[in-house]
């Protein structure tokens, strides 16, 4: 557990916290190298300029958390549930799976979830204008009332947005799966 209330330009490194709660800690530019933290819950914690990398992260719960300015990479963010933290502002995934995870109902404008997993996410009454989106594997994930205006969606695959309930108004697609924009509204290709 940790033991005090405020680290800053920490690493923790090969650490492990399973089924624990972890409660108003705040975390300043440090750094979660190969730690495991499955069923854990993070209330009221405050995340700045910190890193995940190669890390594990599975079911785990942010109530009232701030995250400003987090980077994972190379980590597994599963089935978490960022619905209930207090405010986003400024969240990278890169080489990340975030499959099962929740996004619904957030504002996080320039959201980079790039050359990731992101299966059967949710992204229900979302706003991601100038999301960085590129390369990830959307497969069965949800888009329904999402503003991706301005998004990247190059090289992307298996994504499902219905252009008639989401706002991708100068967002950029590559072939061939743009043209599932069009399966979406019913119109078929020969």
């Amino acid at each position: 557990m940790f033991e005090a209330f405020s680290y800053d330009g920490e690493i923790f490194k090969n650490f492990s916290l399973e089924k624990e709660t972890i409660e108003e800690v705040e975390f300043e530019a440090c750094r979660f190298e190969k730690c495991n933290f499955e069923l854990t819950n993070f209330q009221n914690c405050r995340f700045v300029d910190c890193l995940f990398e190669q890390s594990l992260i599975s079911a785990g719960h942010f109530d009232e958390s701030t995250f400003t300015d987090v980077t994972f990479k190379n980590s597994k963010v599963l089935g978490c549930d960022f619905t209930t933290v207090h405010q986003v502002s400024g969240i990278s995934f890169e080489n990340c799976d975030v499959s099962l995870s929740n996004f619904a109902g957030l504002e996080i404008p320039s959201l980079t979830l790039k050359n990731s997993l992101a299966k059967e996410v949710s992204f229900v009454d979302s706003s991601f204008v100038r999301g960085d989106f590129s390369g990830t594997d959307f497969e069965k994930a949800i888009f329904h009332n999402t503003n991706l205006e301005k998004a990247n969606f190059v090289d992307a695959k298996f994504y499902q947005i219905d252009l008639r309930t989401n706002n991708i108004e100068a967002a950029q697609f590559s072939m061939p799966d743009a043209l599932q924009l069009l399966y979406a509204i019913g119109i078929k290709i020969e």
